[in-house]
């Protein structure tokens, strides 16, 4: 049966996530500040129920990570593309080391490709109207894009809609804003502890010890 993860949100109030069991759900280990999830690249991943529609709002998502290996087709965030299914809209992926958003039915991507066993802070923002990426607090590309609307729920780890293309490595302090933010703003999540996401102990299942009470 599915285990229940209930993610406190700041910013929504509260999401509701959960692994399909727990041989699903990733491990943990030392984060930037308190613990990280951790992915195994084969077969973990966490379904979180729709938080935002990125057709309709303007938002900030932003995470610390960590690859394992760089190689390959890596899904980060991929959101579904209505309740049931869709064809998803892919947040967040790495492809052979280089980290795209898909947003908007276009690649963007970076000029530079992620080391493995290395922490990269990444963010995507958009305003209505320019989509922009971020790693390190530093702008990377921005394009004006029609991003798509999507109200499905957002995939963390791997395909939205496939056992493939699973994220091997690290995820840190995840978070999902419904606000644009400029870089000094990108900047100051990234260096301060701001809870948009946290895991009460009274929410964790005794059966998934990789989920702490720190902030992801």
């Amino acid at each position: 049966a599915p285990l229940d993860i209930r993610f406190v949100n700041e910013v929504t109030e509260g999401a509701v996530a959960h692994c399909e069991t727990a041989f699903f759900c990733p491990q943990h280990e030392a984060g930037v500040r308190g613990d990280a999830i951790v992915f195994d690249g084969e077969k973990d991943f966490i379904t979180m129920t729709q938080s935002i529609n990125t057709g309709t709002t303007d938002f900030t998502i932003a995470t610390w990570l960590k690859l394992n290996e760089a190689g390959g087709i890596q899904r980060i965030l991929h959101q579904q593309g209505d309740s049931s299914s869709g064809v998803g809209r892919i947040w967040l992926t790495l492809d052979g080391g280089q980290l795209y958003s898909n947003l908007g039915d276009t690649t963007h991507g970076m000029c530079r490709s992620l080391a493995a066993d290395t922490r990269y802070h990444a963010a995507v923002t958009y305003d209505g109207t320019t989509l922009s990426l971020y790693l390190d607090g530093v702008l990377m590309n921005s394009a004006d894009v029609t991003v798509e609307e999507s109200d499905g729920d957002v995939i963390i780890g791997r395909q939205n809609d496939a056992e493939s293309n699973y994220f091997n490595g690290l995820l840190d302090e995840l978070q999902i804003w419904p606000v644009h933010m400029e870089a000094d703003g990108i900047q100051f999540i990234m260096n301060n502890p701001v809870p948009a996401i946290d895991v009460p102990e009274t929410a964790v299942s005794a059966d998934i010890p990789a989920l702490s009470t720190e902030t992801l």
